[in-house]
Formats: C-alpha cells, structure tokens, sequence
C-alpha cells in the first residue's frame, strides 16, 4: 500500500533546491526568509503551489519549505519515460 507523504524542510544560508515529484500530487507551500522563492513546473493554488496530478493522484506530496537567508527553488521533475 502506497501513503502520503509530508515533509517539513527548514532553510538556512544559500540555496536550497527541492525537485518534486510529477506523477504524484504535489502541494507545496514556502514562507519566511529574505531571500527569494523560485517556482518551476508549480502553479499557484491559494497560498500554495500545487502540479497538475494534484487532486487526481491517490497518493499526495505535501511540502512546506520555511526559509532562511538566500533563496528557495520549487522544481517539478520529469516524469520518468514509460517502457
């Protein structure tokens, strides 16, 4: 049986890159820090970014990302290729 997952990442000084799933639902959120949010792939939902399989998917990502000094990118991945 496949569950949720839920992560919890806390920033610091510099760049923190977080590569999310894109077969799966993604919600992300990021707040704080003086640096700048970056977000590809993501659309804006509310106070969140969500993929297009959010809603859909049995399984959902949910990602909050609390910022520190520098910057925070939110990627979506590529799906990996069917065989």
């Amino acid at each position: 049986m496949k569950n949720d997952l839920t992560a919890d990442i806390n920033g610091g000084v510099g760049r923190a890159t977080v590569r999310l799933p894109s077969e799966v639902g993604v919600r992300a959120t990021a707040h704080g820090g003086l640096g700048a949010v970056n977000v590809r792939g993501l659309k804006k939902e509310g106070d969140a970014y969500v993929n297009e399989a959010y809603g859909k998917s049995p399984i959902t990502v949910k990602v909050e990302v609390k910022g520190g000094v520098g910057e925070i990118n939110l990627e979506l991945s590529e799906a990996p290729p069917s065989v």
